[in-house]
């Protein structure tokens, strides 16, 4: 079960979205049953957890353990 509301627009503007998980199937759901969204950040040490992130979601960009990476290109 998420701790945030849904969000039913895309998000443009300096704000950055915290969504928190108890398990990695409820992150992974969380993400595909919605619109593919243009940025997906994953912060964390969990490689196991990221690449299954990667592999398990769609989205225009990943960025691991960083959040300015996008804006720079």
């Amino acid at each position: 079960m998420f701790n945030t509301h849904d969000v039913n627009e895309e998000i443009f503007g300096p704000i950055l979205p915290v969504i928190t998980y108890e398990s990695e199937d409820d992150l992974i759901n969380y993400v595909n049953a919605r619109a593919k969204p243009l940025a997906l950040y994953y912060f964390g040490l969990n490689e196991n957890l990221r690449e299954r992130i990667v592999m398990h979601t769609s989205s225009g960009g990943i960025t691991i353990n960083d959040c300015v990476f996008h804006a720079l290109n």
